[in-house]
């Protein structure tokens, strides 16, 4: 089968709409970061991801209490922005840890942590877009792709804290 049509939309999506949609929506960025530092170590899932989205969802301006799958989606693409951003600062801390070894050891490390994450990306890539293909004739399909983001991006964000809490 040609995913190239749907690989082409989940691109569109998420690099020019999604942004777009993220920026408009107003989410409680303080409350995603109290809910990363408050979340203990080995919590894969943690009851207050997806909050601030859903906060965002429900505070409507006076008169309107029609959403659409769009500004939904805009909600959790915000959410899971600001879950990449705290991924982003943990992966980048603990790269910089382990460079600043210098040693043979820490160089295998380096390497290995990198491709780590390289793996870990085209995994959340292949995932997020098993979902594009799931819902392709929905009109949750937004919804159901900016949540495998924003659920990639809070896992990943905490599995980082963690292993930077373990070998720092």
């Amino acid at each position: 089968m040609n995913l190239f049509p749907y690989c082409t939309f989940l691109a569109l999506f998420l690099f020019v709409a999604a942004p777009t949609l993220a920026e408009t929506s107003q989410i409680d960025a303080d409350a995603v970061r109290s809910c990363y530092a408050e979340t203990p170590p080995k919590t894969p899932r943690p009851s207050c991801m997806g909050q601030a989205a859903n906060l965002c969802q429900t505070e409507r301006p006076e008169g309107s209490t029609v959403i659409s799958t769009t500004e939904i989606a805009g909600c959790i693409m915000a959410e899971a922005a600001v879950w990449s951003t705290l991924a982003t600062q943990v992966y980048e801390a603990l790269h910089t840890h382990l460079e600043a070894k210098a040693d043979e050891h820490a160089v295998s490390q380096t390497t290995a942590f990198e491709n780590s994450q390289r793996a870990w990306v085209s995994f959340r890539d292949a995932e997020c877009e098993l979902w594009l293909e799931l819902h392709k004739r929905g009109s949750i399909r937004p919804i159901s792709v900016a949540d495998c983001h924003l659920v990639h991006a809070a896992q990943r964000a905490l599995v980082l804290r963690d292993m930077f809490e373990q070998y720092r």
